[in-house]
């Protein structure tokens, strides 16, 4: 099944590189309602092959395989309809914010805009007679079949079909083929030597290219002409450059014997040698590129077309970004397709058009402002906001700085940093989990200096109370909760409509701050009496009043005692 989790939150996931795997805490054990072998019917644990959502971290499918046999039951469901169960079951706590299920579905794969021209199956050959191999795709199905088989050279020799080997003799490289639409597979069969060739042993020797229909037989590339740095046009677009394989045939020499080699894509010639069969395709004109026999070789020319497609893909574009329910049918022949529904529940997305030039500029400018190398405390937590996957709210880099093992603050420790992180959260003084710290942490590693140690911790909550005689203007009705909700607004650790904003990490609590939050609201005369004091670890207070926190501290409002007087009564 496949979880789509609620997204739509003010702070987005980090994006700073390839996403590595997230450490949760949380932990979700699953079941089912039904019997094994040696109980009644109860709820049973289920296998879980592979849990791509990482107990429901982000979105991905769930796959799972029940191992006895389940019961439709009626527990904890309204009506008279009995349902076969899973039960997921919050077995260790740590989220930093509780997962919101958008859409749980059943029966799903994953589906990338392509075409698909040509592709080829690779099998081993164990040299025994009868040798039998089997391969499961559209193309295999319904498309143009050829075999080949590899020698020791590195060619590859075509093999032909045949309807019947016994009419064969041991040399004739040849095959049988069988398709089964019901199972859908398809079948090759060899000989055994003495009726069709016997192929040798090896490692991947034995190829099935399947490709569209008449494509071997008009999708031929071109023919080399023997000349240095080639061009030829490609009949199709977009490609997708990394799918493309290509083979160029030769004739042996003194036989009319035709075998194929491959050639391989390369982004750039620079490290090419004058024998490496690469080649580079330029995506902005469509077109394949060869060597010039010192940077790459230069494919032998051919009498006739000798250079043709062995894998290759079409896709890519703004396209295939199609909206929900559009994929809602199966294009293949056989009537055991066309009773199966389908839907995406979800628009497809990350198909873009090629990038322009300007573009590529624009990108460049945004790209040299970001934090690569962590060596400025700037780079510390803008990187750590960045972490893949995970919604960092606020990140702060505090050098020279650790906490030891009683927890409380060292402030000379030498080639260290600390730095704080503040996950995105519902609640008001959130908590990075230690899988969430962790996270951040690797994800840091891989971008310090080589001499500095990271440690990565959570905030430390400080809690300020303020006690105060508050004396009003003739004819006001102040109630002590206003001036609370204005103090609690003012000690916020993290902002309730921006949550990269809050109170300022290790910032003082001056008294003077609380004097001139009181003192805005309408209606307030003056300040007659006020107190504070705080709680938490490394907090203090000065001789003015004044609360001292820890650098990784962040304040925010405890116990809040108003007297309220009216100047009149003075």
């Amino acid at each position: 099944m496949s979880v789509h989790l609620f997204a739509g939150y003010p702070v987005a996931t980090g994006e700073g590189g390839e996403e590595a795997e997230i450490l949760t805490t949380a932990r979700i054990a699953w079941s089912y309602y039904g019997s094994s072998c040696s109980e009644d019917e109860a709820w049973q644990p289920l296998e879980i092959i592979e849990d791509q959502t990482r107990h429901f971290y982000k979105n991905g499918r769930i796959i799972f395989q029940v191992p006895g046999l389940m019961k439709a039951g009626k527990i904890g469901l309204d009506g008279d309809r009995p349902r076969y169960l899973l039960c997921a079951e919050l077995v260790a706590e740590g989220y930093e914010i509780a997962p919101r299920i958008q859409e749980i579905t059943l029966n799903t794969v994953p589906a990338v805009q392509r075409q698909t021209l040509a592709e080829f199956s690779s099998f081993s050959s164990s040299g025994q007679p009868g040798q039998q191999f089997i391969a499961r795709s559209y193309l295999a199905l319904y498309g143009d079949i050829r075999v080949q088989v590899q020698d020791q050279e590195g060619c590859w020799y075509p093999y032909e079909e045949c309807e019947d080997l016994s009419g064969f003799g041991g040399d004739d490289p040849v095959y049988v083929m069988e398709r089964d639409h019901i199972s859908g597979q398809l079948s090759i069969y060899f000989g055994d030597g003495k009726t069709g060739r016997l192929p040798p042993a090896g490692e991947n020797n034995i190829r099935l290219l399947a490709a569209m229909p008449d494509l071997y037989n008009e999708g031929w590339l071109g023919s080399s002409n023997g000349l240095p740095g080639q061009r030829l046009r490609l009949p199709y677009s977009p490609v997708v450059a990394e799918s493309f394989k290509i083979q160029i045939s030769k004739r042996l020499p003194g036989s009319s014997q035709i075998v194929w080699e491959e050639w391989q894509r390369v982004e750039n010639f620079d490290a090419s040698g004058p024998t490496d069969r690469h080649f580079i395709i330029e995506q902005d004109n469509g077109k394949i590129v060869f060597g010039n026999n010192e940077k790459g070789l230069i494919p032998e020319p051919g009498e006739e077309f000798n250079i043709r497609l062995l894998a290759g893909q079409l896709g890519g574009g703004e396209r295939g970004n199609v909206k929900e329910d559009e994929i809602n049918r199966i294009i293949r022949p056989g009537v055991e397709w066309q009773s199966l529904e389908l839907s995406n529940h979800f628009p497809a997305w990350g198909g873009s058009e090629p990038e322009t030039l300007d573009e590529s500029k624009l990108r460049l400018y945004r790209d040299m402002k970001k934090s690569y190398r962590a060596v400025s405390s700037e780079d510390f937590a803008k990187i750590a906001l960045n972490t893949p996957g995970l919604r960092v709210a606020r990140a702060q880099a505090i050098p020279l700085f650790a906490i030891d093992k009683s927890g409380h603050p060292v402030n000379s420790a030498e080639a260290q940093v600390s730095v704080v992180v503040v996950p995105f959260s519902n609640v008001k003084k959130p908590q990075p989990s230690t899988g969430f710290l962790e996270t951040v942490r690797r994800h840091l590693d891989k971008h310090r200096l080589l001499c500095t140690e990271i440690h990565v911790i959570g905030p430390e909550y400080i809690k300020v109370n303020v006690y105060g005689v508050i004396v009003v203007k003739p004819g006001f009705k102040l109630s002590a909760s206003r001036i609370e909700g204005s103090l609690e607004k003012f000690l916020q650790p993290v902002d309730s409509t921006e949550p990269s904003q809050g109170w300022v990490f290790g910032r003082t609590v001056y008294k003077g701050d609380i004097y001139e939050v009181i003192n805005r609201i309408e209606g307030v005369e003056y300040i007659k009496e006020l107190w504070l004091n705080a709680e938490g670890a490394g907090v203090r207070k000065d001789l003015s009043g004044d609360i001292q926190i820890p650098p990784h501290g962040l304040a925010y409002l405890g116990e809040c005692e108003m007297e309220i007087i009216q100047l009149s009564d003075l």
